[in-house]
């Protein structure tokens, strides 16, 4: 032993293939150095292969232990967001459904105001049924037009309640729900349109009035003619005076329906005399229908010898029901002749035409003459000459003593004294 410990340390270590292949007592040449080379190669192969499986075994097995729980981990996030966000829209579903369903049948028992009308300081509200009464003629066409209402909205919304249930419990699934709801739903459908075409008829024909009065037999004895609007019942404030015609005004009244909305025009006499167009249009079931609703239609206005007042409404009885009644008043001035505009002619004028294309607005407040080429403004041009000298010293001072000597006259008529001093920035 002691021998074999003495040779291992003296004896130098085999290194080369030469030396191995001597170690072992084998001959050395080509042969047999090429055999131990590959035999070193296959066995190198052999260890990496052995490195490569371990490595795969164990680091493998832990890269794709941590890929599944990011996933798992992403995938429970939206799981928990889907079923916060379902019972969201699960609970809106339910509540939005209930509320409709709770209004549609509120307003069947004529329990809410389901039309509301409003301008200004006015408003109005009609139940399902008072709008019924002004619209159809007979009981058994609106009772299916109820019926139609309650199918026609009231399943969808259902629907939407019956949904929003489901998602929050899922084991509250009535079986053919679904399938009977739109069963009722095609029946609203069939209603509403048959009901549609019945009271489409009663608004089939239509027939109008017209009635020229000369305004000379009334009184009007003046070549210039001031056109007033009297009082509103609508109380629609004078900002919103000229715009109040695009909105549907109405109220009931002591068993008539009054309007708010009258067309009010101006054109050129056929004559030298000034003449008020009345044109009252109804529509009916027939020619006959539709002209009696148009002869009840009751529209008033008041004259002197310098002016005329119109009014901005007009009225006729409810047993008439709501026939698309409409009132247009026209003006009709001489050539020559005068009309001035108040400001209150806003509620009423609809796109009176004019020389020069002025907005309906700014004609109130002005003198306005017919000519042959058409409605003619007196005292705009006065204005803008007024405007033009004021950017002038000279011009100033020229309408301060105007103005100055206009209200020392006025001041003297009634019996005062003052020193005035006025003066133009």
């Amino acid at each position: 032993m002691l021998l074999y410990i003495v040779l291992w340390i003296i004896i130098p270590e085999a290194r080369t293939t030469a030396e191995k292949l001597g170690m072992k007592g084998e001959p050395v040449n080509i042969d047999s150095i090429g055999k131990k080379v590959e035999s070193e190669i296959e066995s190198f192969g052999e260890r990496v292969s052995e490195a490569s499986a371990r490595y795969s075994i164990g680091s493998g097995k832990k890269i794709q232990t941590g890929i599944d729980r990011f996933f798992y981990f992403l995938a429970e996030i939206f799981r928990g967001l889907f079923n916060v966000i379902s019972k969201v829209l699960g609970s809106a579903f339910l509540l939005a459904g209930l509320a409709m369903i709770v209004f549609i049948f509120a307003a069947i028992f004529g329990i809410a105001d389901v039309v509301h009308w409003s301008a200004d300081n006015w408003s109005a509200d009609l139940s399902l049924y008072e709008w019924g009464d002004l619209v159809f003629n007979a009981g058994e066409w609106f009772s299916i037009a109820v019926i139609a209402v309650l199918l026609l909205i009231g399943m969808p919304f259902i629907g939407l309640a019956y949904g929003g249930a489901l998602i929050l419990f899922p084991r509250a699934r009535v079986p053919f729900l679904g399938a009977a709801l739109m069963g009722l739903w095609f029946i609203g459908v069939v209603l509403a349109i048959f009901t549609g075409l019945g009271v489409a008829q009663e608004f089939s024909k239509t027939e109008t009035i017209v009635d020229e009065i000369q305004l000379e037999e009334m009184g009007v004895a003046s070549d210039t003619l001031t056109v007033d609007v009297g009082d509103d019942p609508f109380d629609i404030s004078p900002k919103r005076a000229y715009y109040s015609n695009n909105d549907f005004l109405m109220r009931i009244n002591d068993e008539e329906i009054i309007v708010g909305n009258v067309d009010f025009d101006v054109l050129p006499s056929h004559n030298d005399e000034f003449l008020l167009e009345l044109r009252r249009s109804a529509q009916g079931k027939s020619f006959e229908s539709a002209e009696s609703n148009a002869d009840d239609i009751s529209y008033n206005f008041e004259t002197d010898s310098t002016s005329i007042t119109l009014n901005p409404y007009f009225q006729f009885p409810q047993g008439d029901l709501l026939r698309a009644q409409e009132v247009e008043v026209t003006l009709r001035v001489p050539i020559g002749k005068v009309i001035f505009l108040t400001s209150k002619t806003k509620r009423i004028i609809n796109d009176i035409e004019n020389v020069t294309d002025m907005y309906d607005p700014d004609m109130v407040e002005h003198h306005w003459e017919m000519r042959a080429e058409g409605l003619t403004c007196l005292d705009c041009e006065m204005d803008n000459d007024r405007e033009e000298s004021l950017d002038s010293v000279e011009g100033r001072e020229e309408w301060e003593d105007e103005l100055e000597d206009r209200i020392r006259e006025k001041i003297e008529e009634e019996g005062l004294e003052a020193d005035i001093d006025i003066q133009i920035d």
